[in-house]
C-alpha cells in the first residue's frame, strides 16, 4: 500500500475517468461458489462469537480469498487533529504491512462510496486520488459501504494489480455481503466495548455510593440509562450473530440468560425462571452430566468453561449448542461470577455433516475403481489419493499421509508427466496420454482432467497386459497374414509354372543347339559356346524364380524354442478363425483337456500348423450341408500332448492317404499342394507327428501329437 501522503505533483484525472460503475452490468458473470462462501461466513460467525476484536482482519481475509483479489481491506472515517481521515483498519494481501495508516478523507475513493452510498468499481484510481499510487498499481478497485446503525461510517474494499483480472458482478454481491457482515460485526465489538466500559463505570459509581445517596442516585440513573443503550446494542448483535449470553452469580446462584439465549432454548423470558442447577433439565440426557461435571470443574479451578453439547428444546426439538464462559472476581481475588455465551450450532453442524457424507460417499466411490486417482489444487498441491494411488506411492517409497498438502514438483522434481499436467493446468483441458514408467516398470494411460477448484484430477491405470496382449495380437496377425499368403499361392502356380516353363523350355532349346554344333565334322565351338552361355542364363533365371517361391512360403527368423498351453495356441487359432467359420456355417465345438502339460517349441509355427488344418476342414466341408467341426486336446498315456482336428467334410484319399503331405500334392483346383507339407514339417521339426484318418463317417480326422515336457 502506497503511503499516506498526498503527492501534489501527480498526474490527476477526474473522478468521471476512473468510474467504470456500469461495466459491471455488461461483464459475464462467474457462477457462484456457494459451498466455499457459506464455509467462509459460517468461520467467520464462529470467530466474530468468539474473537469480536478480529473479526475485521478475518473478514478481509476472506474477500481476499473468494473474490481472488490482490489486496482487500476495511477503511473508516475517522477525527484525526480536527480532520477527516480514513484508516485502513485492518489489510490483506500485497500491502498488507501498511495496516493502521490514515489518509485524507478527499484523498480516498471510499469518500465517494460513503457520499454516495453506493457499490463503486475504479479503474486505476490513483489518477483521481494520488495518493493511492504505488507499486504494484493498483489497477481495478471495488468498494461497498460500512454502516453502523443507518450510517455509512467506512468501506470495505477489493483491489487487483493484474491487468488480466476484472471483477464482476458476483465480486459485488461477495463484498457487498461482506460489507453487511461487517457492519454487524464492527456494531457487535463497539457493544461489548461498551458493555465493559459501562460495567467499569457502574463498579467505580457503587463505590462511591457511601459518600452521598444523592451522587448514588446520579450516578444510578446514568449507569442505567447507558446500560439500557448497551443491552440494546447487545440484543442487536446477539440477534444478528445468533448468539446468546448468560451470567451466573457463584454467591447467589441467581442466573441470568438474554433474550437471544431464551430464543435458542425455546424459551419466553416472561414465563420461565431459570436457575441453576434446575437449568440442567433442558441439557440433552445423555450430555446433561457431561455438562455438569465440566462446569463445576471449571469452578473448582476457577478457570474457563467451553464445550459443544446438546439441548432439548421445550417443543422437544434436539440442537446443537457451543457455550463459553469466562470467571469474573472479586476486588480480593474471590471467584464472584461466570460470564458467558451460547451459539446455536446446529445448521453448521448439518452443513458439515452432509459435507462429511458427501465427501465420504465420494471417497468410497473413487476407493472403489480400479484406476489410481490423486487431485492436486492450484498451487501443485497434493488434495487427495484414492485407496489405489496411495498402494502405488508406497511402492514408490513415499507415504501418501505426508504428501497431502505437499507441493508436486517438490516431492517428484523428475515427474514424467510434467508437459501434460502443465499444459492440462494452464489451457484447462482434458489430456489422455500412454507411457512407460520406468520406476513402476508398468505401462500407464493417464487422463488429466480440470476440476472445478482450478486444480486438476488425474487417473491412472496398468495397461501392461493389454500392450503386451495388443503385441501378441500384433504379431499373431502378421503371422496370419504370412499363412494366408503361403495359402493363397496355389492362386499364382499357374503364373509361376509359366515363369519356370518359360527358362526351361529354353534351356532345353540352346542344349539341342549345342549338340548339333558339336556334332558336326568340324565342330563349332564358338556357336556352342554361346549356346552353353544362353543355357546357363536360363538356368540361374529359373534359379531365381524358385528362391522367390521359397521366401513366400518359408518362415523366417524363428525364436527360441519355449515352454507352450496347446489349449492356449487352439484358443488362439480358433479367435482367428472364429468369423470366418461362422462366415461359412460351421459348426465349431471344443473339447479341451484341462491341466495339460506344456510342450517344448515355437507357439507361432504351432499356431501355424493349426490354422493350416482349420482350413483345409473348412474348405473339406464347402460342399456339404452338415458342417461339424471338433477340436479337441488330450494327454497320451506315452508322456505326449494330442490335438485332434475332426471335420464332416470329404475326407482323405483312401488308396495312399499319405500322399496328402508330399510337396506340391493338392485335390483342390488350383492349389498348390504346399501347406500339409509345410505343417508336417513343423510338426516333425518339433519332435512328433502329423497323421491323416478318414472317419467311420463322412469327413477325415488330423491328429497332431507332441511331447510333453517332463514334470
Amino acid at each position: 500500500m502506497p503511503t499516506a501522503t498526498v503527492d501534489p505533483d501527480a498526474a490527476s484525472a477526474s473522478f468521471a475517468e476512473v468510474d467504470i460503475r456500469a461495466a459491471l452490468a455488461s461483464r459475464p458473470r462467474r457462477t457462484p461458489n456457494y459451498e466455499v462462501e457459506v464455509r467462509a461466513m459460517t468461520a467467520l460467525a464462529d470467530e466474530l462469537a468468539r474473537n469480536p476484536q478480529t473479526i475485521l482482519q478475518s473478514l478481509v481475509e476472506a474477500a481476499l480469498e473468494l473474490c481472488h483479489a490482490d489486496t482487500a481491506g476495511i477503511s473508516l472515517l475517522e477525527r484525526e487533529a480536527n480532520t477527516e481521515v480514513f484508516r485502513w483498519e485492518a489489510l490483506a494481501g500485497v500491502f498488507a504491512a501498511s495496516r493502521n495508516r490514515t489518509i485524507p478523507r478527499n484523498a480516498s475513493p471510499s469518500a465517494v462510496c460513503i457520499d454516495e452510498n453506493a457499490t463503486q468499481l475504479m479503474h486505476l484510481a490513483d489518477r483521481c486520488f494520488p495518493a493511492l499510487r504505488g507499486n504494484p498499481r493498483s489497477v481495478e478497485t471495488l468498494l461497498a459501504p460500512l454502516h453502523c446503525r443507518g450510517r455509512p461510517i467506512g468501506t470495505v474494499w477489493i483491489v487487483t494489480h493484474r491487468c488480466d483480472r476484472q471483477f464482476d458482478g458476483e465480486d459485488e454481491r461477495i463484498v457487498r455481503s461482506l460489507a453487511a457482515f461487517a457492519s454487524a460485526g464492527w456494531q457487535l465489538w463497539q457493544s461489548h466495548s461498551v458493555l465493559e466500559r459501562n460495567v467499569a463505570e457502574r463498579t467505580e459509581a457503587l463505590a462511591q455510593t457511601n459518600l452521598a445517596l444523592q451522587q448514588e442516585i446520579d450516578g444510578r440513573k446514568h449507569i442505567e440509562a447507558q446500560l439500557r443503550r448497551s443491552e440494546a446494542y447487545l440484543a442487536e448483535g446477539q440477534r444478528l450473530s445468533q448468539t446468546g449470553s448468560w451470567a451466573w452469580n457463584v454467591l447467589s446462584g441467581e442466573l441470568w440468560w438474554s433474550a437471544e439465549h431464551y430464543r435458542i432454548f425455546g424459551l419466553e423470558p416472561q414465563t420461565t425462571r431459570i436457575e441453576y442447577p434446575a437449568a440442567m433439565q433442558w441439557m440433552h440426557p445423555e450430555d446433561r452430566a457431561f455438562v455438569q461435571q465440566a462446569f463445576e470443574k471449571s469452578i473448582r479451578e476457577r478457570g474457563d468453561f467451553e464445550l459443544d453439547c446438546r439441548i432439548v428444546r421445550a417443543d422437544g426439538a434436539v440442537r446443537h449448542v457451543h457455550s463459553l464462559a469466562h470467571p469474573v472476581f472479586g476486588a480480593v481475588g474471590e471467584l464472584s461470577e461466570y460470564v458467558g455465551t451460547i451459539i446455536d450450532t446446529t445448521e453448521r453442524r448439518e452443513v458439515e455433516a452432509q459435507l462429511r457424507a458427501e465427501y465420504a460417499r465420494t471417497e468410497m466411490l473413487l476407493n472403489c475403481i480400479p484406476d489410481r486417482f490423486f487431485g492436486i489444487d492450484p498451487h501443485w498441491r497434493f488434495t487427495f489419493f484414492n485407496k489405489q494411488a496411495e498402494e502405488q506411492l508406497c511402492l514408490l517409497g513415499k507415504n501418501p499421509r505426508n504428501l497431502i498438502g505437499k507441493v508436486l514438483w517438490e516431492e517428484f522434481p523428475n515427474a514424467e508427466l510434467e508437459p501434460q499436467l502443465r499444459r492440462a493446468m494452464a489451457e484447462r483441458i482434458v489430456i489422455t496420454h500412454e507411457y512407460f514408467s520406468a520406476r513402476l516398470g508398468e505401462w500407464l494411460d493417464n487422463r488429466i482432467y480440470p476440476s472445478p477448484d482450478s486444480g486438476l484430477a488425474v487417473f491412472q491405470s496398468y495397461i501392461t497386459e493389454r500392450k503386451r496382449s495388443e503385441e501378441e495380437l500384433r504379431l499373431a496377425h502378421r503371422e496370419l497374414a504370412r499363412v494366408s499368403r503361403v495359402l493363397t499361392v496355389g492362386e499364382i502356380a499357374s503364373s509361376i509354372t509359366h515363369e519356370i516353363s518359360q527358362p526351361l523350355t529354353a534351356i532345353i532349346i540352346h542344349g539341342s543347339a549345342c549338340i548339333r554344333w558339336l556334332r558336326r565334322d568340324i565342330p563349332n565351338i564358338d556357336e556352342a559356346a554361346i549356346s552353353i552361355g544362353r543355357m546357363v542364363r536360363d538356368a540361374v533365371r529359373a534359379s531365381n524364380v524358385l528362391k522367390a517361391l521359397r521366401s513366400l512360403v518359408e518362415k523366417r527368423n524363428l525364436s527360441q524354442p519355449a515352454p507352450v498351453e496347446l489349449n492356449d495356441v487352439i484358443e488362439q487359432a480358433i479367435m482367428f478363425m472364429n468369423d470366418e467359420l461362422r462366415g461359412h456355417q460351421v459348426n465349431l465345438r471344443t473339447q479341451l483337456r484341462k491341466g495339460l502339460p506344456a510342450v517344448l517349441g515355437d507357439r507361432t509355427q504351432l499356431e501355424q500348423v493349426l490354422l493350416n488344418l482349420i482350413i483345409n476342414s473348412k474348405e473339406a466341408m464347402a460342399c456339404v450341408e452338415a458342417r461339424d467341426l471338433i477340436i479337441s486336446s488330450d494327454y497320451t498315456a506315452q508322456g505326449k500332448v494330442s490335438v485332434t482336428v475332426r471335420d464332416s467334410g470329404t475326407g482323405v484319399p483312401s488308396k495312399d492317404p499319405e500322399r496328402m503331405f508330399e510337396a506340391f500334392y493338392t485335390t483342390k483346383e488350383g492349389g498348390l499342394g504346399l501347406g500339409l507339407s509345410i505343417s508336417r514339417t513343423i510338426v516333425e521339426a518339433h519332435g512328433g507327428k502329423l497323421i491323416a484318418t478318414n472317419n467311420d463317417g463322412p469327413g477325415a480326422t488330423f491328429h497332431m501329437v507332441l511331447p510333453a515336457i517332463p514334470a
